[in-house]
């Protein structure tokens, strides 16, 4: 699945939520400069980064993406138990990188 800019960019928004600007500011220049190759806004990120940036702000993929279905569908598929969705931090990303 390809990530778009708008999923990146929804992802580093969803980082703001109930944080100070400054903070969250800081937050997500620090996962630009680390998971982006050194970019220091949105603006700068090579798209092929997008992933990288996308899975270390935490972002999420949604049901028709990730199933390629419509949502009018989603009750016919199974879901994961809750026991195997695992919550990706940076540092299990650095971790499970080759």
């Amino acid at each position: 699945m390809i990530i778009t800019k708008q999923q990146v960019k929804d992802a580093l928004a969803g980082l703001r939520v109930n944080r100070r600007r400054r903070p969250a500011d800081n937050i997500i220049r620090h996962l630009l400069r680390t998971y982006g190759n050194g970019a220091t806004n949105i603006g700068d990120l090579d798209a092929a980064y997008f992933e990288p940036v996308f899975n270390a702000a935490g972002g999420s993929i949604s049901f028709e993406d990730f199933y390629g279905v419509d949502d009018e569908a989603r009750g016919t598929l199974p879901r994961p138990p809750a026991y195997f969705i695992r919550i990706r931090s940076p540092m299990v990303i650095d971790l499970e990188a080759p």
